[in-house]
């Protein structure tokens, strides 16, 4: 759907569900809800709110975030110190919401045969560390690393030296903006141009249907 499309048809459902009774909402109302109403289908998707399953259970669902969905890999840490001394910091794209998949690759002699070998990154909280890394089935080792999470940056925790860290993201979307907003003197999510939804065509009625339903509880609970 083209923004043109979203502003008319969200007027429409509106009018319909709130009998008229509701005052219309401007360009940049109607963009708040339906940001809102992206970030959250997003965000159910993700986390299996949506359908109950992973995002990856059905192509259908997977199809509606296909072009959110970003890798990186990165081949040097930076300079900071981390939890323990075999922790090494990695930068995070700045546009990354969620992280889908991680792995590393060794680059260490005294691994022998598995030396270049490719394992899987294990997120952990740091109330999980203290545990988790004294017990020798469950932390690093050759079969597995650790993960931590500092500010914006992964912090890994690997036994043996690594080559590189690849990361398989869902990044932030940018906001639906019906129209230029410069003349409101507002922003969303610090963006003024008009912006067209990013994620496939199948998600925009279920964005639309969401944002409405938002706008239609907002106006509610303010006339209770």
């Amino acid at each position: 759907m083209t923004t043109q499309e979203f502003s008319i048809e969200f007027d429409i459902l509106y009018d319909n569900i709130m009998s008229n009774k509701a005052p219309g909402l401007n360009e940049y109302e109607k963009s708040i809800f339906l940001t809102q109403a992206q970030e959250s289908l997003i965000m159910d998707i993700y986390t299996g709110r949506y359908n109950g399953g992973s995002f990856e259970d059905t192509e259908e669902v997977t199809s509606y975030l296909n072009a959110l969905v970003k890798e990186i890999n990165i081949t040097s840490g930076i300079e900071a110190s981390g939890i323990t001394e075999h922790s090494t910091l990695y930068q995070l794209p700045s546009d990354l919401w969620f992280i889908t998949y991680e792995s590393v690759t060794f680059d260490d002699s005294n691994l022998g045969c598995k030396d270049g070998s490719t394992v899987i990154v294990k997120p952990i909280t740091q109330d999980e560390f203290y545990s988790i890394s004294r017990n020798p089935f469950r932390g690093a080792g050759s079969n597995r690393v650790l993960r931590l999470m500092k500010d914006s940056k992964s912090e890994i925790i690997s036994k043996y030296n690594i080559k590189s860290y690849y990361v398989r993201y869902i990044s932030k979307p940018s906001p639906i903006i019906l129209e230029d907003l410069t003349k409101y003197g507002v922003s969303i999510n610090g963006i003024t141009d008009v912006t067209e939804c990013k994620l496939s065509l199948p998600s925009h009625r279920i964005i639309l249907n969401r944002a409405v339903q938002l706008a239609k509880a907002l106006w509610s609970s303010s006339n209770q």
